[in-house]
C-alpha cells in the first residue's frame, strides 16, 4: 500500500509521519514539499498507489529553496492520467481546493476535500479515518 502526499509544513509532516506509524498498515509512504518534485516521481509512483493527498499553499522554507509551486500543479498533471485511486485534498484554502477538486473529478478521479482549519489532531483523527476508508483497509 502506498500512500502519495504533498505537504510542506513541518509539522503537519511530522503528524502524518505519526499517524503511519500508528496505523501501521501503510508499506510505502512518500512526502513532497514541492509540487514539481511530486510530479518528477509520480510516473514511476503512481501505478502503485492506494492515495494520494494534496495541499494547496506550499511556502518556502527559505529564500534559496526553489518555487514550491501548489497543489494545483499536482492536480493538473493528475487530471491528465488515468484514476488510479482515491485523492484527499487538505487545504485551508477552500476556494483553491475546490478549484482541485472540480479539475480531478472532472478527469474521473474519486476525490475528498478536508476543511481542517487548523484544528489540531486533525490528521490523526479527520484525514486518517478518511484515509482509512478511502484506501478500503
Amino acid at each position: 500500500m502506498t500512500w502519495l502526499i504533498l505537504e510542506d509544513n513541518p509539522g503537519r509532516v511530522e503528524a502524518f509521519n505519526e499517524s503511519f506509524i500508528q496505523y501501521g498498515q501503510v508499506n510505502n509512504i512518500h512526502i513532497w514539499r514541492i509540487a514539481a518534485h511530486m510530479i518528477a516521481e509520480l510516473e514511476i509512483l503512481l501505478p502503485n498507489a492506494s492515495l494520494i493527498s494534496l495541499d494547496h499553499d506550499l511556502y518556502k522554507h527559505s529564500e534559496s529553496d526553489p518555487d514550491p509551486g501548489c497543489g494545483r500543479d499536482v492536480a493538473n498533471y493528475l487530471s491528465e492520467q488515468n484514476p488510479v485511486c482515491p485523492i484527499v485534498i487538505h487545504s485551508t484554502n477552500t476556494d483553491a481546493a475546490w478549484g482541485m477538486y472540480n479539475e480531478l473529478s472532472s478527469s474521473g478521479w474519486e476525490v475528498e476535500i478536508i476543511h481542517h482549519l487548523d484544528e489540531p489532531m486533525w490528521i490523526q483523527t479527520k484525514w486518517l479515518e478518511l484515509a482509512r476508508r478511502l484506501s478500503k483497509l
